[in-house]
């Protein structure tokens, strides 16, 4: 192969050696990804044939999880590869922005597909690692990248590469499927945690040794940690794995892992928003370590009013549990501590009404007058209340579909009340609608190629229907599946109207599938049933046709059941019929050898009515045409043979029996017997040349010309060949002369 057609944009990737490039391919005018490795001398002919033969089979069965191969060959001294180019992040860019434990289980069953049918082909892909897992943009499907092997086994490979070696590998023993499993393990594995199982001293990632016991994940999932530990087995023999069910969960720890709002895996940096989650809340009171200020003496207001010193102690006692007002008041007259509280409830009051602040700011106001009076009933009340609406209106913001306010707004909330139970409800209503818009704009695109694309159509119809099974009130998803539903109908309609039973029925089921409740679908089940009954009915009569025929029942009887008349009603029903229309023309082939039998035998009686019974039946005027011909021919011979045995009568009775050369009985006997073979007349006189003939070879002999005698002799035997007398003479002849 030649890089002439390809133009190298930029190189992207530089791996084991390949250089990968983005490049322009100018026959398919379309976007690529050219992989270009140096063969120098260390590189063996043995690694590049089975390196090319590799390649070679997975372009010849591509797979939907690798990526597609276009061409291999090599060109000036280099390896090529051109594969597909995708607009896609790898693993690495994706987990730095986190990973919900639903993507991670798509992710590993995708990759573990890819392997599959990797190892289905006898193929290890050995460089498996986050680099090599691609994330597609637009359908953010998971796609394996194509294996770019070290061909030379003197270099050793990154060190970042080789953290996802097997112990084996690392040991020297080549690759395996099992390596590729341990592989897939650490890459599960660094997925959840965010780091390596084992490193060494200065944190560096290391080979696993056989004493190492393998860590524990973060969630308390038996069965993940089980399927990850049955992946990453020193032993190559001990590790199991499932391809159709990577990480086997059942459904119990499913519904536990489903209770934890937003559980996200990243590997990226943590910001100032994530610490203070598990910071203190803003909404738990402090109490202060100082001690309240002391109280001032109110002798003169005890000694005056006695009265109605102890009357306010017990109104103040009230209120001081039950009103903050009045609590404020006494603060204000002295007869309570913490001079500073009012201020403080104040300035907590005008942030709540001041639409700009944030609820971190307003809480905090608040916790600042529980600083003073932990037990004030307004400051709680009024915590409770900001909570309170600042869930509402993240929930309207759902509702109306503008995640960007909510995500903010719920940010801000786990920031302020990390703790609050109430809140879960909102993170997985948010998660659910956010995923819904996902699901619908992977669909979109799907349903876009509409009938020419069937495959695509049904997966947009399971998305669709994913999507009515989160949010049955779902307008989008319910008019995109009617949509769906009425170009299957339309397709059953056509494909009924054409006979095409099986698809017909194929079409309607799935529109059935995608809108049962469709009212379209009652007349395309009306045509679809009479599609199939017009079938059985033709199925019937074509059987019945086909017994017909077996039996030699071409035409007769005339009129009633035969082969042709019934076949032609099969047409009537299914003017394409192709089975019924070959076996006519199979049936009007035998006529005619049937009818050139009759005419060869002068069976002219019976073949003027086998020519009526054809066409009763209704064979083809072209056959009847020449069957008509056939006749008129046999009959002209039949003349001509007439004529010519006259002509021969009257040469033998002049003696010319075989003279002159073509003018003569014999010959002109033979004339007639090749027109009719029939005429007993010519057969006769045939035989009386020949007799005469053979007794004038006879008298030849006897006069001594031996020669003479062979030479009519032979001619007798040409018109007699059976007569024993003639050939013992004939061959006693040859032998003296």
């Amino acid at each position: 192969m030649s890089l002439d057609n390809f133009e190298e944009l930029e190189v992207y990737r530089e791996v084991n050696g390949w250089k990968c490039a983005l490049a322009l391919d100018r026959e398919r005018q379309q976007s690529v990804a050219v992989n270009r490795l140096n063969l120098d001398s260390s590189i063996s002919q043995e690694a590049i044939h089975e390196y090319q033969e590799c390649i070679q089979r997975l372009r010849d069965d591509p797979h939907r999880n690798l990526l597609t191969v276009l061409e291999i060959g090599i060109d000036n001294d280099q390896l090529i590869v051109i594969t597909e180019w995708l607009e896609a992040e790898d693993l690495l860019a994706r987990k730095d922005r986190g990973m919900s434990f639903d993507q991670i289980v798509v992710m590993s069953n995708a990759i573990a597909s890819a392997l599959q049918h990797l190892h289905s082909h006898g193929i290890v892909h050995r460089t498996i690692s986050p680099q090599s897992v691609l994330f597609e943009s637009e359908t953010q499907s998971v796609r394996l990248d194509l294996p770019l092997w070290n061909l030379c086994l003197e270099e050793s490979a990154p060190a970042h590469d080789q953290a996802y070696y097997a112990p084996e590998v690392s040991s020297g023993q080549p690759h395996s499927e099992a390596s590729d499993i341990y592989a897939l393990g650490i890459l599960l594995y660094t997925t959840f945690v965010g780091s390596f199982p084992w490193t060494d001293q200065s944190g560096m990632p290391r080979i696993r040794a056989e004493e190492d016991i393998i860590p524990r994940l973060p969630l308390s999932l038996p069965s993940l940690q089980q399927a990850i530990e049955d992946m990453l087995a020193f032993s190559p023999s001990a590790r199991t794995f499932s391809y159709e069910n990577t990480l086997a969960i059942g459904e119990d720890e499913i519904n536990d892992v489903m209770t934890v709002g937003d559980v996200r895996y990243r590997s990226g940096t943590i910001d100032v928003s994530e610490i203070q989650r598990v910071a203190r809340p803003l909404d738990q009171p402090v109490v202060s370590s100082s001690e309240n200020p002391s109280k001032k003496s109110r002798f003169w207001l005890y000694s005056t009013v006695v009265f109605i010193a102890v009357v306010g102690v017990l109104a103040s006692g009230f209120a001081y549990i039950n009103f903050d007002g009045v609590r404020m008041l006494f603060y204000e007259i002295g007869l309570a501590d913490h001079p500073e509280l009012s201020e403080r409830w104040r300035d907590a009051e005008s942030l709540r009404l001041d639409q700009n602040q944030s609820l971190i700011t307003v809480i905090a106001a608040y916790n600042k007058v529980l600083e003073l009076d932990p037990a004030h009933n307004g400051a709680h009340q009024a915590i409770e209340n900001e909570k309170r609406d600042r869930r509402e209106d993240i929930h309207s913001r759902i509702r109306s579909d503008d995640f960007v306010v909510a995500q903010q707004w719920l940010d801000e909330y786990v920031t302020a009340v990390p703790d609050d139970a109430e809140i879960a409800p909102l993170l997985t209503e948010l998660e659910n609608r956010q995923r819904r818009d996902r699901l619908l704009a992977d669909a979109r695109p799907l349903v876009a190629a509409g009938m020419d694309d069937l495959a695509s159509l049904d997966a947009a119809v399971l998305v669709y229907k994913t999507v009515l099974r989160l949010f049955p009130d779902s307008e989008e998803a319910e008019r995109h599946l009617h949509d769906i539903a009425v170009m299957y109908v339309d397709a059953a309609i056509k494909a009924a109207n054409a006979s095409e039973t099986q698809a017909a029925r194929n079409f309607f089921d799935k529109a059935a599938k995608a809108d049962p409740t469709a009212q379209e679908l009652e007349e395309a089940l009306d045509r679809v049933q009479v599609a199939e009954q017009l079938e059985t009915e033709i199925n019937t009569t074509i059987q019945h046709a086909n017994t017909l025929f077996e039996e030699g029942r071409l035409i007769t009887p005339p009129d009633e059941d035969n082969a042709v008349s019934t076949y032609r009603q099969v047409l009537a029903l299914d003017p394409n019929n192709e089975e019924a229309r070959l076996q006519l023309e199979e049936i009007e082939k035998r006529l005619i050898v049937q009818h050139k039998e009759l005419l060869e035998e002068r069976e002219f009686g019976a073949e003027a009515n086998f020519v009526q019974a054809a066409e009763r039946a209704g064979v083809t005027d072209l056959t009847l045409q020449e069957m008509s011909s056939a006749r008129e021919s046999v009959q002209q011979d039949i003349q001509e043979a007439v004529e010519l045995y006259r002509e021969a009568q009257s040469l033998f009775q002049r003696g010319y029996i075989s003279e002159p050369e073509n003018d003569n009985a014999i010959a002109v006997l033979i004339r007639a017997q090749t027109k009719d073979a029939q005429n007993s007349d010519v057969i006769s006189l045939l035989d009386q040349c020949a007799e005469r003939t053979a007794t004038v070879a006879q008298e030849a002999f006897s006069a001594g010309l031996v020669g003479r005698a062979i030479q009519y002799m032979g001619l007798a035997l040409s018109i007699q060949p059976m007569n024993d007398a003639w050939s013992r003479q004939y061959q006693q002849w040859r032998q003296r002369d």
